[in-house]
């Protein structure tokens, strides 16, 4: 939830957290495992806050997702967590 606040401006409560998945994400020189949660009827639009890390916040549909995807999200995506 702070890292959410922190790097968008969006509030949320842990209620509104739903787990999704583990995804563990290999590199050629390191490894992370990346923990996976959902949010839904976020109600306002993301702030960029870190403009060293990110240019900006989009919304996508997922059938509509850019090719340049964090391993992590790619990662997810093959899950097949959201059905799609």
């Amino acid at each position: 939830m702070r890292e959410v606040f922190e790097e968008t401006g969006l509030t949320i409560s842990s209620q509104d957290l739903k787990f999704l998945s583990i995804t563990h994400d290999v590199f050629p020189d390191s490894f992370y495992r990346t923990i996976h949660f959902c949010i839904d009827n976020v109600d306002k639009n993301p702030v960029v806050r870190e403009k060293d890390k990110c240019a900006k916040w989009q919304w996508f549909d997922l059938n509509k997702l850019p090719s340049n995807l964090f391993l992590s999200a790619q990662n997810l995506l093959k899950q097949n967590v959201f059905g799609v």
